[in-house]
């Protein structure tokens, strides 16, 4: 079982089995053991945190806590991403129970991938680079936009190109 603290400061536990898993399958059709969709629920951050829930659903019901407050509850610094890290270390343990090697080292890999950028999103911050650039893609941006055209002022009426109409 793993743990992570919410942004109110709750802690939730995270735990699967056999039975979590399939019940949770009957119910959002994600099937933690088919590799597809395992990788998709591993790399979105929405799908992790829908499933996420499902297994905290009891915790959440005794807390009298609703999907909604729960998704609040996980907004803020690096709440979603710790819960995140809670939810594919407790399936990496759970594979690894289970023997499947495999998918516990694309658990792994997902983890230190979220540490990763997590740690580079910080540097970039702390250093300035982060708005450096933002300001810079956004300025070539903004340089790829064609500036308003005026219209011409008309001498008289009519376009250029029309000629008097015989009588």
């Amino acid at each position: 079982m793993k743990t992570f603290k919410d942004n109110m400061g709750q802690q939730w536990t995270v735990a699967l089995s056999l039975q979590r898993v399939r019940a949770i399958r009957e119910r959002i059709g994600i099937d933690l053991f088919h590799p597809t969709q395992y990788q998709y629920l591993i790399s979105s951050l929405t799908e992790r945190l829908t499933y996420l829930f499902l297994l905290c659903e009891e915790q959440a019901k005794e807390a009298s806590i609703g999907a909604d407050e729960f998704e609040q509850r996980l907004y803020g610094d690096g709440f979603a991403d710790q819960a995140s890290i809670a939810l594919l270390a407790e399936t990496e343990n759970f594979f690894q129970k289970l023997g499947q090697t495999a998918m516990a080292i694309l658990a792994r890999k997902q983890i230190e991938s979220i540490k990763a950028g997590q740690e580079r999103l910080l540097e970039l911050i702390d250093s300035g680079e982060f708005e450096r650039q933002l300001d810079e893609g956004t300025a070539a941006v903004l340089s790829m936009i064609p500036e308003p055209t005026k219209p011409q002022p008309s001498s008289g009426s009519g376009s250029q190109n029309s000629a008097p109409s015989p009588e």
